[in-house]
């Protein structure tokens, strides 16, 4: 018999499976939930059995693989360098394959979203993290590692009017700030990547210009044959990135995208209020809104959570498809109904039909099962609008 975790999954997979709402213009191009459960086991992934889906019965097919004979064997060349970001040198790792031939164009690559904190240089990354760069090099793909300006911070966010402010704002002891002597610009403080300072799109920038131009700087890559990870935050980050190609910036389009216990930007993001509020009532509305249960870390009192915000599962902020989820035992269970305000979202450029799922990168999903360090649900809320549109493309997986 299936573990009990799988049936509960399998429960929740059935339950969200019912219609959901997505914006308006996707209407066109919905289609009936295309999913597969996958059922193969035995292979280096372990078992698959309904733990993992995928849009179409190919992608299950190439995840029951076994993993390829690494066909580099040598120890990676290492380049410790930096990317400016505009304010700061930030740290940037590259680990090359050895023991077989770079292709002509440069290596291909997969790009992480690292950990490191600037002033913080420990250059090491979790087991399962290391496992992935091992098996990658020796498949003959380079890894390469940004790392963070501060703690558990990319600028991932879609920020609203108050947000994209250069100025600080303090309230009390509810404060915009880094630490308690250091305040930042709202702007920083709320991770927003749609403002025109923002210090991680100019790493991004920054980084594939001085891939373009040069081997000169020892970056060796192939911006044509790339693709994003990211982990938490850096899953958000993987979404904005993405985005951040498709809306015009000079980024590469990749191959593909994995984005582990996270999933669309638009997670903990602070929407418009819906009345006017003062701007004090408005910095603890989107303090706590885009930073949930850290707004009131450190010393920080932004005072009491207000609904939905009250509820376990959005104690960081929420996701897009929230509203179906209201038992916070049952957390997997779609028991609330979903609102129009509340529409399942990947990215901007999707979002409004400028772009065709058949465009979009194919992206694998990860989460484990009652995740404890973010929206629990933000992988299957995503991958559904991937299974519910023409052209969509990815897989989701639960672990633990």
């Amino acid at each position: 018999m299936a573990p009990r975790s799988s049936l509960l999954w399998l429960a929740g997979t059935l339950a969200v499976s019912q219609d959901v709402l997505l914006p308006p213009c996707q209407e066109k191009s919905r289609r009936p939930r295309s999913s597969t459960l996958c059922q193969s086991t035995g292979h280096a992934l372990g078992t698959l059995e309904n733990t993992t889906e995928c849009t179409d019965v190919e992608l299950c097919n190439s995840l029951s693989q076994s993993l390829r004979k690494p066909r580099c064997n040598g120890d990676p060349d290492f380049l410790d360098t930096n990317v400016s970001d505009g304010s700061h040198d930030r740290y940037l790792y590259v680990y090359y394959p050895t023991g077989c031939d770079m292709p002509s164009s440069g290596w291909p690559f997969l790009l992480f979203f690292g950990f490191d904190v600037l002033g913080n240089k420990t250059q090491t990354i979790s087991a399962e993290l290391q496992q992935i760069r091992k098996e990658v090099l020796g498949q003959g793909i380079a890894f390469v590692e940004t790392s963070m300006y501060f703690t558990d911070t990319y600028d991932n966010h879609e920020c609203n009017t108050f947000q994209i402010n250069s100025s600080s704002h303090t309230d009390g002891s509810c404060r915009s700030c880094s630490s308690k002597s250091t305040c930042e610009a709202l702007e920083h403080w709320f991770l927003c990547a749609n403002a025109a300072s923002s210090w991680d799109v100019q790493m991004l920038h920054n980084l594939f210009a001085s891939i373009r131009s040069g081997k000169d700087q020892g970056l060796h890559l192939d911006l044509d044959s790339m693709g994003y990870i990211g982990w938490s935050v850096g899953a958000h980050m993987t979404s904005r990135a993405i985005e951040l190609g498709a809306g015009g910036l000079p980024f590469p389009k990749p191959r593909c995208a994995v984005m582990i216990s996270g999933g669309s930007y638009h997670c903990y993001t602070c929407p418009e209020p819906p009345q006017n509020l003062e701007p004090s009532e408005y910095f603890h509305w989107c303090n706590w809104w885009s930073q949930g249960s850290t707004a009131n870390s450190d010393g920080n009192n932004c005072g009491k959570a207000f609904p939905p915000l009250d509820k376990s599962q959005n104690q960081h902020g929420v996701c897009p498809g929230y509203t179906m989820y209201e038992n916070e035992s049952n957390w997997w269970e779609r028991t609330g109904t979903q609102q129009p305000s509340d529409v399942l979202r990947t990215e901007s450029s999707w979002d409004s039909c400028k772009r065709a799922f058949s465009e979009h990168p194919p992206v694998l999903l990860v989460q484990p099962w009652e995740d404890s360090d973010a929206y629990w649900n933000a992988a299957q809320n995503y991958y559904e609008v991937l299974a519910h549109q023409e052209g969509g493309a990815g897989c989701r997986m639960y672990a633990g």
